[in-house]
């Protein structure tokens, strides 16, 4: 067995471990209430709810031990100069894991390090605990300096990492060496180590050419193997967060030692979708991987053949949902008002929510105000059983933190807070006289409670704007609850805010979108909103109202368009310069006025924010 070497210098971290699997173990906690401030603004807020409270009177690092198991796994950093395991989980689970590796020094005296995390942290140094480190502060990395004495020679570290899981986890760690002199790390191989080398590199050179492919094939690139029988490829694409592109759930290829690029797919054969792939190559036993993201979106002749009036472009948009989108509450909206029945495909949509629904995942109020309009609307088509089981779960949803429970859903930031006094508003009014179970209060108490909310909601929202302004990502999640509201409230108040929104919002994407793009600076944004903006669905939204953008598979709000009578008063003509001609304008959103400026002529698009926070991050994910 020979060590993999590598230089550690000034400010770089210690990165090549050996690791076990990640352990992911659900975290049960008592149902609580709680008070919290919903964030009006962009940025991130740390909010610690009960659930975590809960798991840190229960955790003791003392009682950790060092790990005596095997460790399967080679972990390399490529882009990130972390240990990361981060990932999203929508409900709570404690994850864990242990790492090891090697370093060597050449001088006898005392060694500092820089140890950053966010959950907890075990450090052990030649089999000798030197710190427990656990600040558990969600998501915000701290850290903690470590000086120790060291005797020239080689030395091994053990880690142990744990954190809590809620909604979106950073669970890393980060050994960062902060001395002047280099140190020499190294993990243990049992083949030659140049091999492990080679691939690393070999890795490092994969790429794509474009962010975006649209017609043609769609192909990995890199350099030359420097393996002599060539290598077997895996492809693993991460179903999470992307549709399926191979037939199998892993993919191997032979890749010959000359070849350059690997076809992995044809844009024509494929769904539209960001896919975030993992390309991997093992050696011994062990297999290593890098993490690629790559958008593909085939023609599509919907677009190229768009009818002339919005309400036809709704039905070749709901056709074209009901083919493509994903399968959810609001893609069995369209099959309903199409086929005026419940078919197994139709089912299987409303049942994939209901799960959400039912175990209070984050994320799940974006499908409770869709499943309102199916109880509204379309109940006479549900078969009883899931009818009732529909039901069930409105009754027994948690609407607020003044209500108890252990779940993590995220209520604070603007587009969370509006769905859920939309949910509690409407169910209460579906259901006066029922008792909502976790509240214990009546369906008219809950209709009442959640007028008062979005009346303040509201309010604040024509004082100030989006405080994330003119997200593309969130719009639609904003007009979830602008259309639900439209079509189901019985208070002409409550309607009458709901339309003014959904006014403003077309308003918004008209002036905000360059040949039906949001093109502005976005108050906050995901890897795959600025590699393929045209499935972000503002896009598709635009196309349906202004025969202006494109068509994409991730629908949240626009099948609730589609069944809607809304059609914004809008003539889009007003906001498409003309050749030699420039339009300038400026908004202010936010609690915090954050001034957004615009210049869009026929042939390009500009926009920043003017002295917002600079030369601090913005909240990107």
């Amino acid at each position: 067995m020979s060590d993999i070497k590598y230089s550690i210098k000034k400010n770089e971290s210690i990165s090549r471990w050996l690791t076990s699997d990640v352990v992911i173990t659900p975290f049960d906690s008592p149902n609580e209430t709680f008070k919290a401030n919903t964030n009006s603004g962009e940025g991130y807020v740390q909010i610690i709810y009960p659930v975590r409270k809960a798991f840190l009177k229960q955790h003791d690092l003392n009682k950790v031990q060092r790990y005596n198991n095997e460790y399967n796994n080679i972990y390399f950093p490529f882009e990130n100069n972390r240990v990361d395991f981060s990932t999203f989980i929508h409900t709570p689970h404690i994850m864990q894991v242990y790492a090891k590796t090697n370093i060597e020094i050449n001088e006898s005296k005392i060694y500092s390090f820089d140890i950053y995390t966010c959950g907890a942290i075990k450090i052990w140094i030649d089999e000798k605990k030197v710190i427990e480190f656990s600040p558990f502060t969600r998501n915000i990395a701290s850290k903690k300096r470590l000086d120790i004495e060291l005797k020239k020679g080689n030395h091994k570290i053990e880690v142990y990492a744990e954190e809590l899981a809620e909604r979106d986890v950073f669970f890393y760690f980060e050994i960062r060496n902060i001395n002047e002199e280099t140190i020499i790390g190294s993990i243990p191989f049992n083949e030659d180590p140049q091999l492990l080398n080679n691939l690393e590199n070999w890795l490092r050179s994969c790429f794509f050419k474009k962010d975006v492919y649209k017609e043609g094939d769609v192909n990995l690139n890199f350099d030359s193997l420097p393996f002599e029988d060539g290598l077997e490829l895996i492809l693993r694409v991460d179903l999470k967060d992307s549709p399926k592109l191979f037939d199998e759930d892993i993919t191997y290829y032979k890749i010959k030692k000359e070849s350059t690029n690997l076809k992995i797919a044809n844009v024509n054969n494929v769904k539209t979708g960001v896919y975030k792939l993992k390309i991997g190559a093992k050696l011994s036993n062990h297999i290593i991987y890098r993490t690629l993201v790559v958008a593909i979106r085939p023609p599509l002749d919907i677009e190229k053949n768009p009818e002339n009036t919005e309400i036809d472009r709704k039905k070749q948009a709901s056709k074209y949902i009901i083919n493509n989108g994903s399968n959810t509450i609001t893609k069995a909206l369209l099959m309903i008002d199409k086929y005026r029945k419940v078919d197994e495909e139709c089912e299987q949509c409303i049942l994939n929510s209901l799960l959400k629904i039912n175990k209070k995942e984050d994320c799940a109020d974006f499908v409770f105000s869709p499943m309102l309009i199916l109880m509204y609307k379309y109940k006479e088509c549900l078969p009883k059983s899931l009818h009732d089981d529909i039901f069930n779960e409105i009754i027994n949803f948690r609407f607020w933190i003044d209500e108890p429970g252990n779940d993590v859903m995220w209520y604070f930031s603007e587009n969370h807070a509006l769905l859920f006094h939309t949910a509690q508003y409407l169910a209460g009014q579906l259901y006066p006289n029922e008792i909502f179970k976790v509240s214990n209060r009546t369906g008219e108490e809950q209709n009442k409670i959640g007028k008062e909310r979005l009346v303040e909601w509201f309010k604040e929202f024509f004082k100030y704007g989006f405080g994330e302004w003119n997200s593309a990502t969130y719009i639609p999640i904003d007009l979830i609850g602008f259309f639900t509201l439209y079509e189901l409230s019985q208070d002409t108040e409550i309607q009458n805010y709901a339309k003014r929104a959904l006014d403003s919002v077309f308003e918004l994407i008209a002036y905000s979108s360059y040949h039906g793009i949001i093109s502005t600076t976005y108050g906050r944004c995901y890897e795959k909103t600025l590699k393929s903006r045209e499935q972000v669905e503002t896009s598709f939204i635009s196309w349906i109202a202004f025969k202006q953008g494109y068509i994409g598979r991730r629908t949240q709000a626009t099948p609730l368009y589609c069944i809607s009578n809304y059609s914004p008063n809008i003539n889009i003509d007003n906001y498409n310069p003309t050749e030699n001609m420039g339009i300038e304008f400026k908004q202010g959103q936010g609690e915090k006025k954050v001034n957004i400026y615009s210049y869009k002529t026929s042939d390009y698009f500009m926009s920043c924010v003017q002295a917002f926070n600079p030369y601090i991050h913005g909240h990107q994910q």
